[in-house]
């Protein structure tokens, strides 16, 4: 098996887990609903339980705080620069 070939097994096994996908690899309705969000599907499936839930205020920060790459993460070929301006504000 190819890496590619692992890597999309990988992905369909882990939407089956979270109920996104049936034994036959089918859409289910969590699915169908997951497909439309803009979000990673684990994102996807915490806002719909928000609103199941009642509590999507809570939810759609910690989400929102989950969707984004971390700001503090320096690039590694920009360390240079971005050491620089860190000294700047020191």
């Amino acid at each position: 098996m190819c890496l590619n070939a692992v890597t999309v097994q990988n992905a369909v096994d882990y939407l089956k887990v979270i109920g996104a996908l049936d034994e036959h690899e089918n859409l289910t309705v969590l699915g169908r609903h997951l497909s439309v969000l803009p979000v990673e599907p684990k994102l996807g499936k915490m806002l719909i339980l928000g609103t199941i839930f009642n509590c999507l205020d809570p939810i759609m920060t910690v989400v929102a705080g989950l969707s984004v790459r971390d700001p503090f993460l320096i690039p590694f070929d920009k360390k240079d620069v971005s050491l620089q301006y860190i000294s700047s504000f020191a």
